[in-house]
């Protein structure tokens, strides 16, 4: 996979990869040296500039396939903000398509945590769930009256939902440490079985930060003998945070 920077000097060089690419890998699979393994590292050529290269390779289980990471979406027409785009993309990389079936189904509820304008929120109804909507800020756009969504506005770290929902949602702006709280807290309350959010990265010590912040969720699931299955990855449209997939298994 060919790639250059996701910049505007960058996209200068995008011609000249997308010729590159089929040459390249031509010339491997002449010489043997291109697999079509689907279990095979992925090879990485990238140009930051016009002089030079850097060559690297990817454990397909733990890159993106798509091309230059880049998860190509667009914005709904109904969808009240960009952010929408975040929740899709963490759907797409997380779930295959029979989890999504199984996972995301007409009918099920969901509580969105600091879900104005409403594009979390958004990505749910889409799919037929029902949506409490916890903010202080207004939802936009269809999200204001629509049948699915029930809006309270409340604060996001002091609400707690009457009865157990199938799905957590949470975007909201706060230190990582205390997002992971909440969320473990939800689940040792059994008040959701999946969960998809958001942990900002702080400006320092991001990766101590995000450590302390995922093993303060896996110590607290621990003691209270909770199985569970948690994901976590940087993507394109959350680039200064990390989505995290938690979701309940079989008991131990």
């Amino acid at each position: 996979m060919a790639g250059s920077a996701d910049t505007n000097d960058g996209k200068t060089l995008s011609a000249f990869v997308r010729r590159f690419q089929p040459l390249l890998e031509a010339a491997l699979r002449e010489q043997g040296r291109l697999l079509d393994d689907v279990k095979s590292a992925r090879l990485h050529i990238f140009f930051p500039d016009k002089a030079s290269v850097l060559i690297g390779s990817s454990d397909p289980y733990n890159s993106s396939a798509a091309l230059m990471g880049i998860a190509r979406q667009s914005i709904p027409a109904e969808a009240p903000s960009r952010s929408t785009l975040k929740l899709a993309e963490a759907i797409e990389t997380f779930m295959d398509k029979s989890e999504q079936t199984r996972l995301l189904r007409t009918g099920m509820t969901a509580v969105d945590l600091g879900a104005a304008p409403g594009g979390w929120t958004w990505q749910m109804v889409s799919r037929g769930i029902r949506v409490t909507a916890v903010d202080n800020g207004p939802m936009k756009g269809v999200l204001a009256k629509h049948p699915l969504v029930e809006h309270l506005r409340q604060d996001g770290f002091k609400f707690s939902p009457r009865k157990a929902v199938d799905w957590l949602i949470c975007d909201m702006v706060e230190k990582p440490a205390k997002v992971a709280e909440l969320i473990g807290a939800w689940f040792v309350a059994g008040w959701c079985k999946h969960a998809i959010f958001n942990l900002k990265l702080p400006m320092k010590q991001r990766v101590i930060a995000l450590d302390a912040a995922l093993g303060g969720i896996r110590t607290r699931l621990d003691e209270e003998g909770i199985s569970y299955k948690l994901l976590a990855k940087q993507l394109y449209h959350d680039r200064e945070e990390i989505t995290v997939f938690l979701t309940k298994t079989k008991n131990r």
